[in-house]
């Protein structure tokens, strides 16, 4: 869990953890999930790390936009695979981008 303001969710980040190490306090998360949650860069946050959640068997999941309807249909072949990878954590509504390649994302609805 990302805490900002009054505001917490529940997100993940997996390969994309950027440690830095300014006291070791400090973690980058991608530009993308920032945006996502309204985040200014340097922004301080308090982050919960849990080891163990519950699996789910299936999440359905559809485009948040028109324009990333159109994302989708041109990239089904990878898009299923890049999900997998990218998407650990999420909650019913919640809004997540997903990188497809260098300078284009899309963003889908759990």
């Amino acid at each position: 869990e990302i805490e900002h303001g009054d505001k917490v969710d529940s997100v993940s980040w997996g390969q994309q953890v950027q440690e830095r190490t300014e006291g070791g306090n400090c973690v980058g998360i991608p530009s993308l999930m920032m945006k996502e949650l309204n985040l200014e860069k340097d922004t301080m946050v308090g982050i919960r790390y849990f080891i163990k959640i519950q699996q789910a068997k299936e999440v359905h999941v559809i485009p948040a936009t028109v324009d990333d309807s159109e994302v989708i249909e041109h990239n089904q072949t990878r898009l299923e695979d890049l999900i997998l990878r990218q998407l650990r954590v999420a909650y019913e509504g919640q809004v997540v981008p997903i990188f497809v390649r260098q300078g284009l994302h899309v963003r889908i609805k759990a």
